[in-house]
Order: structure tokens, then sequence, then C-alpha cells
């Protein structure tokens, strides 16, 4: 087996002779890349004249944020060979999965009056995917072409 690395991304071969002549050669592409990113950006500033306002928390009136934490994960795997019936092959696949939580800081819910917290999670946004991906090839000879 021979490991290697590219931009920290580890990839694993093994190869494999079989009797009847065809190589299998399996590739592990190890590209479980977990990332994670927080991210803020600020609203419009609210004044103290605004309905929205709680004045014993924000007298001066506030900027709330709209904040992110976002965890993305991925592997990719995937086998290879050579004279299936004539064919080359490659079969691989993807999994992944995207997290995205979404958050209100530093603002204010009018209702509860002074026991207003001033931090909130709005919720979550997820998004996975599966991907195959199944490669044929072949020599074509095509007499009729120079």
């Amino acid at each position: 087996m021979d490991q290697y690395r590219l931009g920290g991304i580890s990839s694993r071969f093994v190869g494999r002779r079989f009797r009847h002549a065809s190589q299998l050669r399996c590739r592990i592409l190890q590209l479980w890349n977990p990332g994670h990113r927080t991210s803020s950006s600020a609203q419009n500033f609210r004044q103290t004249a605004r309905l929205e306002d709680v004045l014993s928390i924000y007298p001066n009136g506030f900027t709330p944020y709209e904040a992110i934490r976002e965890n993305d994960v991925e592997l990719t795997a995937g086998i290879k060979g050579k004279d299936l019936l004539g064919w080359n092959w490659d079969l691989s696949g993807t999994a992944a999965r995207d997290t995205v939580n979404v958050y209100t800081l530093h603002s204010v819910n009018p209702t509860y009056g002074n026991l207003s917290p001033t931090n909130f999670y709005d919720g979550a946004d997820i998004f996975s995917s599966f991907t195959d991906n199944l490669d044929l090839h072949r020599k074509v000879n095509i007499a009729a072409l120079p």
C-alpha cells in the first residue's frame, strides 16, 4: 500500500492482481476534511426612538449582528480496475454534509421587556448530498477516420 499527501488530503492506493489477468486498483481518498467557519455581519443600527427598543437594555440604541457557525464535512472513496469485459472502469462515491447554525446577536425582543434575551438562536440550514460516479472507457478503432 502506498500513501500520498497532497494539500492536506491523504490518499491510499491498494493494488491486487487477480488470476484472470485483470487488475483491480482500490483508491480510498480520505477527504474527511472537516471545515469549520464562523462569521458575523452587522445589521442596521436601531435608534432609541424606535418601538422595538427596550431602553433599559440599550438606552443609546444598538446594532444587531447576524452570525453563523458552519461545519462542512465530506468523504470520497472509490475503486478502479481494468479489463472488465474489455472495459476499464472507475467507481467512486462522495458523501457530504454542511450544517449552518444561524444566530442574532446583540439584539432585543420587546415582547419580553426588561427580561428580553439579547442573543437568539434562529435555526439551522442543513444540506446533505450523496454522489456516485461510474466511468467506463475502452479504445475504439474507427477505420474511416484518418
